[in-house]
C-alpha cells in the first residue's frame, strides 16, 4: 500500500508517518498498535482516515518505531481500507488472526495502544481489557498512547479552527434567539427553552453534542437535567444555565461551545458574587495557559485546573465545585482526546500543546443556584488566543409578555 494523502485534521498516520515515528524512538516505545472493531476506537479511526469506512471485523495497525507498517484485516474488509503506508496482512479464521499478531508485535519493550491503566482516563481507554490481554501475551508491555493521540490527532487545522468559527457564531445567534423567547414569555418551562435551542441549531445545519442543557435554580447543581418529572418553570429571580454544544456536519469538524448565564428580571446579590467567583478562576486558568506560552515553558493539564480550583478556594468556593475547569473541543463532545484541565475527575498529566483548543468553564454550584464561567481558548506557539470570551457579569433578561 501507498501513503494516502493528508486528511481534513493534517493528522493521519500517513500524513505524518516520519513524525510519529520520531515521537515513538523519543519515547522508547518499540511502536503505535492501533486496534477497532465495529467502532468502538474512534480514535484510531480518525487517525488512520476511516471515517466513512466499516469494517464489520476487528483490525489493527502497527506503526513501528523503525521500519514499514503492517494494516492487519479480516480478508473481507481488507479492500475498504484504501491507501495506507505499510504491508498489507490479511487474516480469516482466529487462528491466522493469531498468527499474524504473533508474526508483527514485538516480544519485548513497551507498545502504546488506546488503553489506560487503572481507569486513569476513560475517554482515551477505547481498547478492551480482552484485546489488551491479547497484546500482551506476545511479550510486549502495553501503555497508554495518550501523549501521542495529544500530540498528533488532537491539535487543530487552519480548516477546523475556520470551521469552529462558523459554528461558534451560529451559536451566538442561537443565544439570542433564547434570549428573546425568555423575555416575552413569562414562566417557561426549562424543556420548552431546551426544545427551542435544539430546533435553532439544527435549523443552522449544525450537529448537536448533546441536547441542550438548560437548568434553573437549584436544578443547576444537576447539571444534565433534561426533562420530564424534574422539569420545573422558570420564574423571575431565578438564574439560568445554558450550554449550547454542536459543530458543523462535516468530517473531523470539532464541537464549539457557549455557556450561558441569565437572571431573570434581576440579578441578586449571592448570584452576582458567585459568578464573580466562577469567572475569577476561569480568568486565573487562561492566565495560566498565557503566561506558560509566553515563557516557553511546561504546562500539563491537571495544573490548570489546580490552579483555577485554588482561586475558589480563596473565595470559599472549594466544596462548591462539582466538575474539572475546561475539556478539550474536538470531534467528540466533550472530548478526552486532547489534553483536558482536569485534577477532579481525573489526574490529566498531558501537556499544554500549541493547536489545542478548550472550554474553559469553572463552576461554583450552591444550594439554590449554580454557575458557570465559560469561555474559549486555543493555544499558539507562544501566546493563547480568545476564540470565545465569554461573559464578564451575568446577563439580565428583563420581561414583559405573559
Amino acid at each position: 500500500m501507498s501513503a494516502g494523502e493528508e486528511s481534513e485534521t493534517g493528522g493521519t498516520i500517513a500524513a505524518r508517518l516520519g513524525e510519529i515515528q520520531l515521537a515513538l524512538r523519543d519515547a522508547r516505545l518499540e511502536g503505535w498498535l492501533l486496534y477497532d472493531h465495529r467502532g468502538q476506537n474512534g480514535i484510531a479511526v480518525r487517525a488512520l482516515g476511516l471515517e466513512h469506512v466499516a469494517p464489520m471485523r476487528r483490525f489493527f495497525y502497527w506503526v513501528p518505531a523503525d521500519g514499514m507498517p503492517a494494516l492487519i484485516a479480516h480478508a473481507i474488509d481488507v479492500e475498504s481500507f484504501g491507501e495506507l503506508p505499510g504491508d498489507e496482512l490479511r487474516y480469516d479464521a482466529w487462528g491466522s488472526l493469531r498468527a499474524q499478531l504473533e508474526r508483527t508485535l514485538p516480544r519485548r519493550g513497551a507498545i502504546a495502544m488506546e488503553h489506560q491503566d487503572i481507569g486513569g482516563n476513560p475517554d482515551l481507554s477505547r481498547v478492551d481489557a480482552g484485546t489488551v490481554e491479547l497484546v500482551r501475551s506476545y511479550g510486549p508491555r502495553v501503555v497508554s498512547s495518550a501523549d501521542l493521540v495529544n500530540r498528533f490527532l488532537a491539535p487543530w487545522s487552519a480548516a477546523q479552527r475556520a470551521s469552529h468559527a462558523r459554528t461558534l457564531a451560529k451559536l451566538v445567534e442561537v443565544d439570542a434567539e433564547l434570549v428573546a423567547m425568555l423575555a416575552t414569555q413569562r414562566t417557561p418551562l426549562e424543556s420548552e427553552i431546551r426544545a427551542r435551542a435544539d430546533e435553532a441549531i439544527r435549523t443552522r445545519g449544525l450537529v448537536l453534542g448533546h441536547p441542550t442543557i438548560v437548568t434553573s435554580a437549584r436544578h443547576a447543581r444537576e447539571r444534565h437535567q433534561r426533562s420530564g418529572e424534574r422539569d420545573r418553570r422558570i420564574v423571575p429571580r431565578d438564574v439560568v444555565l445554558i450550554e449550547l454544544v454542536a459543530r458543523e456536519d462535516q468530517r473531523s469538524t470539532p464541537f464549539a461551545h457557549r455557556g450561558i448565564v441569565l437572571a431573570m428580571d434581576e440579578v441578586t446579590r449571592e448570584a452576582a458574587s458567585t459568578f464573580a467567583a466562577a469567572r475569577g478562576a476561569r480568568e486565573a486558568a487562561i492566565d495560566l495557559v498565557r503566561e506558560r506560552a509566553r515563557r516557553g515553558a511546561r504546562l500539563l493539564g491537571f495544573e490548570v485546573d489546580e490552579h483555577a480550583r485554588a482561586v475558589l478556594a480563596r473565595t470559599g468556593d472549594a466544596g462548591h465545585v462539582a466538575h474539572r475547569t475546561g475539556h478539550h473541543l474536538g470531534r467528540v463532545p466533550f472530548s478526552g482526546e486532547g489534553c483536558t484541565f482536569d485534577a477532579f475527575e481525573i489526574h490529566d498529566t498531558r501537556e499544554v500543546l500549541p493547536g489545542l483548543a478548550w472550554s474553559v468553564h469553572p463552576g461554583v454550584y450552591r444550594e439554590e443556584l449554580g454557575v458557570r464561567a465559560s469561555a474559549s481558548v486555543m493555544r499558539e506557539r507562544d501566546d493563547v488566543v480568545v476564540l470565545d470570551p465569554g461573559q464578564d457579569a451575568i446577563r439580565v433578561v428583563a420581561r414583559g409578555g405573559t
